[in-house]
């Protein structure tokens, strides 16, 4: 059984990793909301937008995408999540986004080791980065991400700001 197919505990020193789903519709709103507020300009939306969406719309968000969260005592402190591309691609990807570690938490692996858990067994993976932001693209070239051309569906833009983006990719 593969890492998304259940909701299964991880557990690691002072943490607790697990795939979120529809019943964890307040956590992820918190968790997102905090991300939202610490690094806005690295996602592809604003904290208003997010803010409009209703109960309902989490849900199916997490109903639909893969998402692993970090908790330590219950609270959410890391996030990452992947979606499968339905685009044509030369093999199966997914398509990593809203990865992002409480401040206080960071540099310790946890958007390494919740980025690996996105992204299924023998599937590639995608992501989209603000060009500026060096430390993830750091993080991301540690992991095997390389930059790449990017393929016609997606943007290398942020959407909030229209900041240049950098696609960049990892095989298995």
């Amino acid at each position: 059984m593969l890492p998304h197919q259940n909701k299964r505990l991880v557990t690691m020193t002072d943490f607790v990793v697990r795939r979120f789903d529809a019943a964890d519709h307040a956590l992820w709103r918190d968790i997102r909301r905090l991300a939202l507020l610490d690094a806005a300009a690295q996602f592809d939306e604003s904290l208003s937008t997010f803010d409009q969406k209703s109960e309902q719309t989490l849900k199916e968000f997490l109903n639909s995408n893969i998402v692993y969260a970090a908790l330590t005592d219950g609270v959410p402190v890391a996030i990452a999540a992947s979606h499968f591309v339905c685009a044509a691609r030369e093999r199966d990807f997914v398509r990593i986004f809203s990865v992002w570690v409480q401040p206080d938490f960071r540099g310790q692996g946890l958007a390494e080791r919740l980025m690996l858990l996105c992204i299924p067994e023998n599937t590639c993976a995608e992501l989209l980065v603000r060009a500026d932001n060096q430390p993830a693209i750091a993080a991301y070239r540690r992991m095997g991400f390389v930059p790449a051309s990017a393929p016609d569906d997606a943007k290398c833009f942020c959407a909030t700001d229209n900041a240049p983006g950098l696609y960049m990719k990892l095989s298995p």
